[in-house]
């Protein structure tokens, strides 16, 4: 009986650190993208961003490119926020986001571009 109770409480044990171990893993960018632009001087990008599973970033550095990859605007951002307004140089065809998270872990920092 003694061994099947630390037996099973072993299995618990490695539950637990497997399940700290997913939420201490830093959050992947799942999607970014600009959901609209407002024409005006200047004009805003509506940018979205969507996580995955894991700890948020401490903060995230939110770049709209044109068409050409050009850099039309920028902005660092807590890595909480989902939800952007980001003022544009000027409007362009199509637009690309990209991200750069910056996750502060207990083992050191994580910096990602996606």
């Amino acid at each position: 009986m003694r061994e099947r109770l630390r037996g099973a409480g072993m299995l618990i044990a490695l539950g637990v650190l497997a399940l700290l171990a997913w939420r201490l893993r830093p959050a992947q960018v799942r999607a970014a993208q600009v959901t609209a632009v407002t024409p005006g001087g200047p004009p805003l990008a509506h940018v979205s961003l969507s996580y995955g599973g894991g700890a948020r970033p401490t903060s995230a550095i939110v770049d709209v490119l044109g068409a050409q990859r050009e850099a039309l605007g920028s902005v660092t951002v807590d890595g909480h926020r989902a939800l952007l307004e980001i003022p544009l140089h000027r409007e362009s065809a199509s637009y690309h986001v990209q991200v750069t998270t910056a996750h502060r872990m207990p083992w050191g920092s994580v910096i990602r571009t996606v």
